[in-house]
């Protein structure tokens, strides 16, 4: 996890850096929107903060990786988003290193449980999240 770490802010924090940024929910999992007939809203904003937009794009399609078809589902989520904002320029370089930073989010999450860490949930959405960082970060 620390080699991935580094890896994603050396990249990140590189002067010049050209990611596109700003107000961002940062936690837009499927428990924190709902939806109403055609409408959905977004609840649960105490992790809003100023940050690239492929931070807020990485989080629901991280909830979605695991799905046999989640190329077509990405493919609908980013066509939504830009139908109402521009994808990030960044988007097709670095969006895989989004989803590795959020794979380190959620472990990190769950080592922080106090006893939870170590039931069997905790140790299935680690190695999940192992599996996503592994095919994620750069060769």
């Amino acid at each position: 996890c620390s080699t991935a770490a580094r890896i994603l802010l050396d990249i990140v924090e590189k002067p010049g850096y050209a990611g596109d940024f700003g107000l961002i929910h940062r936690d837009l999992h499927p428990w924190n929107y709902l939806i109403s007939g055609s409408e959905v809203g977004a609840i649960d904003f105490d992790e809003c903060v100023y940050a690239p937009f492929l931070c807020d794009i990485a989080v629901p399609l991280s909830y979605l990786d695991h799905r046999a078809d989640y190329e077509v589902l990405k493919d609908g989520f980013l066509n939504g988003y830009n139908a109402i904002r521009p994808l990030p320029e960044n988007l097709v370089n670095e969006l895989e290193l989004f989803l590795a930073a959020r794979a380190l989010y959620i472990i990190d999450w769950i080592l922080d449980w106090p006893r939870l860490r170590w039931n069997s949930y905790g140790r299935q959405k680690i190695q999940s999240q192992m599996e996503a960082l592994d095919r994620r970060l750069p060769r």
